[in-house]
């Protein structure tokens, strides 16, 4: 982030001014005065630090609403992939719906079931397939996908 010492220390120095008044019309002694600006200078110096080694990155992601912000950040550039992160869960999966079922014991094991056995259910109970075009796309015979499927039933 940007931090300009001279214009900060003018702004620090303004409110120390307002403040050690309000302070002395409040009745607090020189010292107690002192030590308030004392701490408010060290925070000072803590925000300079903090700011002069952090950049800030906008919470937008695409370039046509952050314009040139975007290419004017290096570290923006440099960490955008490890900054952004996507839940390719049901993606990658395609079978959400094991997710949204109630049943803890039904959702159990088809959590357990293998990838092909999930992909049977899916092609036969959502995409409305028939037992023969789900052989034909798994490249295995009829009676060996029967028996698949009565061992999904089982389990």
């Amino acid at each position: 982030m940007k931090f300009n010492y001279q214009t900060e220390k003018m702004k620090f120095d303004a409110r120390w001014e307002r403040l050690t008044a309000e302070y002395r019309r409040a009745g607090m002694t020189e010292k107690q005065i002192a030590a308030m600006r004392s701490y408010d200078w060290e925070e000072f110096k803590r925000e300079k630090i903090f700011r002069i080694h952090n950049q800030f990155l906008s919470e937008y992601g695409f370039d046509d609403v952050m314009g040139d912000e975007v290419s004017n950040s290096p570290l923006y550039c440099y960490f955008m992939e490890r900054l952004s992160d996507t839940d390719d869960y049901f993606c990658e999966r395609s079978m959400g719906w094991v997710e949204l079922i109630e049943s803890e014991e039904l959702q159990l094991g088809l959590k357990s079931a293998t990838k092909e056995e999930l992909e049977i259910i899916n092609m036969y109970a959502f995409e409305g397939r028939t037992q023969k075009e789900i052989a034909e796309k798994l490249r295995i015979n009829l009676p060996a996908l029967t028996n698949k499927i009565k061992t999904i039933r089982k389990n």
